[in-house]
């Protein structure tokens, strides 16, 4: 039984590494294909920006956590909480941008991080959630649950 919860531990901790490396790759890109003209600003404190960007990602997350314990989530649900996830996300990032003095320079920066983030990390995460159900299907990481007593409460907890 121990092993099962380090082993589900292990698996949102891996959800986790791959949503910061979702975030990061994205703000390369979006970093490298809009160019000088739009990201000269955070050129001489990337190290910075990038360690803040991450440092967000973890206060956003106590706020909206990863939720595997659900054997049935949604679509819906998956890219709301996605949607929710990055919305903090970015409003911490440009509210700690403007701190750096350079959060009113990004405005185009953040606005096409934002949108194009929102769209592959909800992919990302609808990904995530395939590839659990799939282990899950394999016969890893469930509960199982033990009934004990053939009362009514049982009765109507075993046909469930």
């Amino acid at each position: 039984m121990e092993l099962d919860r380090r082993h589900g531990f292990l698996i949102q901790w891996l959800i986790g590494m791959g949503d910061m490396v979702v975030l990061n790759l994205m703000f390369f890109l979006v970093y490298w294909e809009l160019g000088t003209f739009y990201t000269k600003a955070i050129d001489n404190n990337l190290r910075e920006v990038l360690l803040l960007l991450n440092f967000c990602y973890f206060f956003s997350l106590y706020f909206v956590p990863i939720q595997l314990h659900r054997s049935i989530v949604y679509l819906d649900k998956i890219v709301q909480r996605a949607f929710s996830m990055i919305s903090l996300l970015i409003f911490l990032f440009a509210t700690c941008l403007i701190f750096l003095n350079v959060g009113d320079v990004l405005a185009t920066f953040l606005v096409v991080y934002y949108v194009s983030t929102i769209v592959v990390f909800s992919c990302w995460r609808v990904f995530v959630r395939m590839l659990l159900k799939f282990y899950r299907r394999k016969g890893y990481n469930f509960k199982r649950v033990v009934i004990v007593g053939a009362g009514k409460n049982g009765a109507i907890s075993c046909d469930a």
